[in-house]
């Protein structure tokens, strides 16, 4: 009895009653949906997600509200504790949709296999196996796209972060008490569900024409940095648009600060050293 539309448009109010500052939670959530055009984006690159913060700012809630658009929660969200080959092989058996890793362990972050998973992610590199007993080999394809949330220490290297988007969720930004979408509200949490259909609506055509309109006002406000830290942030801005677009909401101030925030990444992402600078250092 309830539209698409209508549901949009609440789930989003709502985040904005929420949040003292919701352009990052809205930014997750664009950032979450287009796991839906994954084959579509693979050879612009997918970046990764990353919830980075204190605990109770709202990084596990916004997570979580994402993946009940898709219905799936719980099968979804993989726990930090995982080995990443074991999130590799989950996000080979996913289609389009986003794969979570809920509070990553430092040891995790800090070792080679991150780095690689995040690399080879990016464009959906294969990887190849060997199957029990030596009688064949078989090929591990990424088919969805991934998210972590965690407190520790991201990676400092160049090659890591400019395949990921870093939200950062600090301070006492998030009003629990105002949120309507816990995994505890089961009629709302349902309705979610309704927003994918509407997002399935738009055709791939409109999707990466809009995605090419944000890359170009960043790169027109954004000078001197790698083409894809833009890009990684015109994507999920891509999908902040899609969400906006189905509610039938002005944006309002988020295009000021989808420039804002991009103007920080990119100065944070140039401070970061790389190989050949530290081994100069």
């Amino acid at each position: 009895l309830k539209s698409g539309a209508d549901i949009t448009a609440r789930f989003l109010n709502n985040i904005a009653e929420s949040f003292d500052e919701p352009f990052l939670a809205f930014f997750t959530l664009g950032h979450i949906i287009m796991a839906v055009f994954f084959k579509d984006f693979i050879k612009i690159g997918v970046p990764t997600l990353i919830l980075f913060g204190e605990s109770a700012t709202g990084k596990s809630t916004i997570q979580k509200s994402g993946l009940f658009i898709f219905a799936e929660p719980r099968n979804a969200i993989i726990s930090g504790g995982s080995t990443l080959r074991s999130t590799e092989y989950i996000a080979s058996k996913y289609n389009a949709m986003i794969i979570c890793v809920d509070d990553l362990k430092s040891s995790t972050l800090q070792s080679s296999n991150f780095t690689e998973l995040i690399k080879s992610s990016y464009h959906g590199t294969v990887r190849t196996r060997m199957t029990n007993f030596g009688k064949d080999v078989e090929n591990i394809q990424f088919c969805s796209p991934m998210v972590f949330s965690t407190n520790e220490k991201i990676p400092n290297l160049k090659e890591v972060n400019n395949r990921l988007n870093i939200v950062e969720m600090f301070g006492k930004n998030f009003k629990p008490e105002k949120f309507k979408y816990f995994e505890t509200d089961e009629d709302n949490v349902k309705e979610l569900s309704l927003i994918l259909p509407e997002v399935l609506k738009f055709e791939i055509n409109k999707v990466k024409e809009i995605y090419n309109d944000t890359l170009k006002t960043l790169e027109d406000n954004v000078k001197d940095t790698q083409k894809r830290v833009v890009n990684n942030i015109a994507y999920a801005y891509t999908g902040v648009k899609l969400l906006f677009n189905i509610a039938g909401i002005e944006r309002g101030e988020l295009d000021t600060k989808l420039i804002e925030y991009a103007q920080a990444q990119a100065k944070k992402y140039d401070e970061v050293q790389d190989v050949v600078d530290k081994v100069l250092a």
